[in-house]
């Protein structure tokens, strides 16, 4: 199996199972997600595996890239990543998402380079959308407490996220069928 068919089956398992979760309309999980999004544990959960493979993708950058800098750059990071921790910790849990969904797109990205699939355009072009959405809550992370809002005040918004998200993860399994 090639890397792009794994990290392909793998955003589209990410999108069907989401997208399922928030169809059940459960009320346990209308808290969870509305209490996520300032949660402490969530926050050393995926800012922490974001500043790490961060951290790690700077380590393996060539002499071509950075040069002399890469310690540097790696202590700069690495540091911006733990000083988070104590200076920017409302919404830190969204900022963290958000980090491993940029990262995730660019391995995504990465595999799908040069590939002469034209299926993988369906996962390139669905995480080119990730990467917007999640540079705008990573700047805003605060938007997205307003998008829980706005989407759990009625049924309906609630339902077409999900479908939004169920339809998006099966277009994305289907197409690893072409692989």
């Amino acid at each position: 199996m090639t890397l792009i068919f794994i990290y392909t089956l793998l955003a589209g398992i990410f999108f069907l199972g989401l997208g399922i979760f928030f169809f059940l309309n459960r009320e346990d999980f209308k808290q969870k997600s509305i209490d996520f999004l300032r949660s402490k544990k969530w926050a050393y959960i995926l800012f922490g595996l974001g500043t790490l493979w961060f951290v790690y993708i700077l380590s393996q950058l060539g002499e071509a890239d950075f040069g002399d800098f890469k310690g540097l750059l790696i202590l700069l990071f690495g540091g911006a990543g733990l000083l988070s921790f104590f200076y920017l910790e409302d919404f830190l849990s969204v900022r963290g998402l958000c980090v491993l969904l940029l990262l995730s797109s660019r391995a995504i990205q990465d595999a799908a380079f040069m590939q002469d699939i034209p299926a993988r355009l369906v996962v390139v072009s669905i995480s080119y959308v990730v990467i917007v959405f999640a540079i705008y809550f990573g700047c805003l992370p605060y938007r997205m407490r307003d998008f829980f809002n706005y989407m759990y005040a009625k049924s309906v918004r609630q339902k077409i996220f999900s479908l939004t998200l169920v339809s998006t993860g099966v277009a994305i399994l289907t197409s690893t069928l072409f692989y």
